[in-house]
């Protein structure tokens, strides 16, 4: 039951974590100063995660682009 509390917290903290990557990956792609690949050390810096962290939030916000701006 603790794991499942504990699972169920860090779930809510990616998905948290990925909506704060996904609109400031947005903001980045609307103002067209940076190629999209070179995001993620702003992500790392202004969401204070790691470099592979901020890797994966990249990678999510690439993958899921078209059926968010559908």
């Amino acid at each position: 039951m603790v794991t499942l509390n504990r699972e169920m917290k860090e779930e809510k903290i990616m998905s948290t974590m990925q909506e704060q990557a996904n609109t400031l990956f947005d903001s980045l792609r609307e103002e067209g100063s940076m190629n999209m690949f070179g995001a993620a050390p702003v992500a790392e810096e202004m969401l204070c995660v790691t470099k592979q962290e901020a890797r994966g939030l990249l990678a999510e916000w690439m993958e899921t682009f078209a059926e968010r701006h559908a």
